[in-house]
C-alpha cells in the first residue's frame, strides 16, 4: 500500500533524516506550569503558561512564560502529548481531572454570527470533542 506523502521505503526514510542533537541554550530554563491558555492565529498557537497562586484567598495566575509554534508543530504534539498520556497512565493508572479543571461546555452562537456557518461547525466540534474527552475519563 502507498503512502500518499511519499514512495519511499522506509529504510529510504531512516537513512534520508537526518541524526537530531539536542542542545540546551545558555538561556535555557525549566519552569513549573498547572496553567495553560492559549492564543491562535492563522500562522500559529501561543501558549502561556503560569502558575496558580492561592494565597490571598483568591486564585490568581501568574503568567510567567509563553512559547508560539507553527501548526504543523500543534499537531504533531498533539500525538506526542496523547502517546505519553497513555504510557503514564499504564504504568501509574487513570490521571483523575479535578471539576474545576474539566473543559465547560460549549457556548451558544452569538446572535451576529449566527448566519455564519463556520461558527456552527466550530460549535459541533467543541462539542463533540468534549463529549469524547468526558467519555475517556
Amino acid at each position: 500500500m502507498s503512502n500518499k506523502h511519499s514512495n519511499k521505503t522506509e529504510d529510504q526514510k531512516a537513512a534520508a533524516t537526518p541524526k537530531v542533537t539536542f542542545k540546551h541554550a545558555d538561556d535555557f530554563r525549566s519552569r513549573y506550569a498547572n496553567s495553560v491558555r492559549f492564543e491562535s492565529s492563522v500562522y500559529d498557537l501561543k501558549l502561556i503558561f503560569g502558575e496558580t497562586d492561592q494565597s490571598t484567598g483568591n486564585e490568581i495566575v501568574h503568567q510567567h512564560t509563553a512559547i508560539t509554534i507553527p501548526w504543523s508543530l500543534v499537531k504533531t504534539s498533539e500525538y506526542f502529548l496523547e502517546l505519553n498520556l497513555k504510557i503514564h497512565e499504564m504504568i501509574n493508572g487513570t490521571v483523575l481531572i479535578p471539576p474545576s479543571q474539566m473543559p465547560t461546555e460549549a457556548q451558544p452562537v452569538p446572535p451576529e454570527m449566527m448566519n455564519d456557518p463556520n461558527a456552527h461547525k466550530a460549535k459541533a466540534i467543541v462539542e463533540k470533542l468534549r463529549a469524547e474527552f468526558i467519555a475517556k475519563l
